[in-house]
């Protein structure tokens, strides 16, 4: 048992939570407490459990580079940059993750056991803290599970020992793990109120877990490879039963009438673009993460990060979305979202039909898109973002190499000085491939829109960050019912539900409701959302989505290129290559085991091909 504990004021609470709720934050400085005095007392038990939902691997936007609470840097390393959703590199793995979370598993144990055998509070009181504890537990588990398949299952809190290999366990199957996650989320549901607390979990929330939890084990058992040597994968015969567990668990919450999809502003891009921003009191967000920067100086760096050149204080730009992600977004009358670019033709650039104005090609497209992407001529917090390549005359292109640059159209010269001559000859934010305009995109899910320019730096963006929302909870049940093949009339109600919120054509009878227009509907919601590389990952498409050679161009990502004919004009747009992202190996589907872990205990054996 630990010995002492060292509790924290209210300014590190503030870290990682913001509440509604005035006795979960006021919390004065504390001293050393002994055991009994922690688990005896309801204001020290609140400050532990701020400690353990601080050191919860919640994939936020400071989770990159395969680290929690990491500077993005470039936005390389970001999880929408594994799925190809942004710029940046493939997956690089999490084994600095390992530790930390079982360090906070072991302090979860801890509470538990403290709980049981040292409390005097009442019995109604220790359930309820339990539950939460429970909770914590399983929401770490599933971080662990998802990563590496099979994982050791610590039940109980570890008395330390002298010797440490008595310590060591050997990894559970997977099957076990998954499980053990859903057994700790029903205890946690039994017992957890269903009052709204921002920034803890209760009831609800557990119950939203155990749908995603579910949905994860059940896509383990139909889509991947038992391995029990390896400890990894699912009885397949087990998939109708965790897709059920998925549909139950989602039927329950949705029969409670607790949440439900964020729809208070007319226009549908501009409502999806504030349910990310208006989180404390939207009735869509089961759980979020707070931010306070005056409370903590230290928050997250979104803004900072993702802000175009005409917008940014001096950063900006570091996470461009690709063609790709523009073009995944159907319309709103539900035709292809790749209807005006065309098919892409491998080595070959495509050419847009010449347009008449910039945003003629992104017309009648899901309001979604406008709220997560700032696409070309976007006005943002009231400025116009302008992008643009260059100029053609004639049959010659004539490119600039700079942000805002003038072209004179006599002398035929980029010019710094206007006079009667000059057009604008690049994008004030720049083109395709100019200066830090990666892309001709820039991103907009969860930009603050009302963030002074000079509060955008970082380490002092506030926008909370949102774990779990109500139309994940629709989704998943919808997947379960398409797997099934059950419950459809109740899955084509629940789509339509998000459909309808976003401003797009529902589907009409359960026909419509097939595996490949469901998956576009969720990479439509959940963009940038850090769910792409998770759901590709768990159906197994992670390597077939980037492989080399099995589609034309498959791993190859693009920008869009913008160019003004001023002979005619028009714009025209061309699709640039840009880099590529490829996963050669089956063993993508899993991370194995950190070399750290590996060498201090014989008993593990890491994941096939590693």
């Amino acid at each position: 048992m630990i010995k002492s504990i060292k509790y924290i004021s209210l300014l590190f609470v503030l870290l990682q939570f913001t509440s509604c709720d005035d006795h979960f934050l006021d919390l004065s400085p504390r001293r050393l407490l002994t055991d009994k005095q922690v688990f005896n007392n309801e204001s020290t038990l609140q400050a532990y459990f701020a400690t353990l939902y601080q050191g919860l691997p919640i994939e936020d936007f400071n989770f990159t580079s395969g680290k929690f609470d990491f500077y993005p840097g470039d936005g390389n390393a970001c999880a929408s940059a594994w799925a190809g959703e942004t710029w940046g590199n493939a997956y690089g793995g999490l084994a600095n993750t390992w530790s930390p979370v079982y360090k906070n598993i072991r302090n979860i144990n801890e509470l538990i056991s403290g709980l049981d055998s040292l409390s005097t509070l009442n019995d109604s009181i220790k359930k309820t803290y339990k539950s939460e504890a429970y909770f914590l537990r399983a929401f770490s588990y599933f971080y662990l599970v998802k990563t590496w398949g099979g994982v050791p299952i610590l039940r109980k809190a570890q008395a330390f020992k002298e010797n440490v290999a008595e310590l060591m366990l050997p990894r559970n199957q997977e099957e076990e793990v998954w499980d053990f996650i859903l057994s700790d989320l029903d205890s946690a549901a039994l017992h957890l109120g269903t009052t709204k607390v921002y920034g803890r979990v209760n009831k609800y929330v557990a119950l939203a877990y155990k749908s995603k939890v579910a949905l994860f084990a059940a896509s383990a058992a139909k889509y991947g490879v038992v391995d029990k040597v390896h400890f990894v994968g699912v009885n397949p015969a087990r998939a109708t039963e965790f897709y059920t567990k998925c549909m139950d668990a989602a039927e329950q919450l949705m029969n409670s009438g607790s949440y439900s999809l964020y729809d208070a502003i007319a226009d549908r891009s501009q409502n999806f673009q504030m349910s990310f921003l208006n989180a404390s009191t939207s009735p869509e967000v089961l759980w979020a993460k707070g931010f306070d920067y005056n409370a903590t100086k230290h928050t997250h760096s979104w803004d900072y990060l993702i802000l175009p050149y005409q917008l940014k204080p001096d950063f900006g730009e570091k996470m461009s979305p690709y063609l790709q992600s523009v073009e995944a977004f159907e319309f709103a009358d539900g035709k292809p979202g790749t209807a005006i670019f065309g098919a892409s033709v491998a080595g070959v650039p495509v050419v847009s039909a010449t347009l008449a104005t910039v945003e003629a090609a992104f017309a009648g497209r899901d309001p979604r898109l406008f709220a997560s992407i700032i696409t070309p001529n976007d006005v943002v917090k009231g400025v116009k973002i302008t992008v643009q390549k260059g100029v053609r005359i004639g049959q010659t292109n004539y490119t600039g190499n700079n942000y805002g640059q003038l072209f004179d159209k006599v002398t035929k010269t980029f010019v710094s000085t206007p006079n009667d001559s000059t057009i604008m000859g690049t994008g004030g934010s720049g083109g395709c491939g100019i200066q830090n305009c990666m892309t001709g995109f820039f991103m907009k899910k969860y930009m603050d829109v009302n963030r002074e320019k000079g509060l955008c730096k970082d380490w002092m963006s506030e926008t909370d960050f949102i774990v779990m929302r109500y139309a994940e909870v629709l989704l998943n049940y919808v997947e379960a019912t398409i797997e099934t093949q059950s419950r459809l009339d109740k899955g084509l109600q629940c789509i339509n539900l998000v459909k309808k919120r976003a401003g797009v054509k529902e589907f009409a009878t359960v026909a419509e409701l097939t595996k490949v227009r469901y998956r576009a509907e969720r990479r439509s919601e959940f963009f940038a959302e850090g769910q792409l590389f998770w759901d590709l990952r768990r159906w197994r498409e992670l390597r077939s989505n980037f492989l080399i050679g099995s589609k034309p161009e498959s791993n190859i990502r693009h920008g869009l290129e913008i160019w003004f004919d001023y002979t005619n004009n028009k714009y025209f747009m061309q699709r640039k290559n840009q880099r590529g992202i490829t996963y050669t190996e089956d063993r993508i589907q899993y991370d194995g085991l950190p070399s750290a872990e590996l060498a201090i205990n014989p008993l593990f054996i890491d994941n096939p091909g590693y």
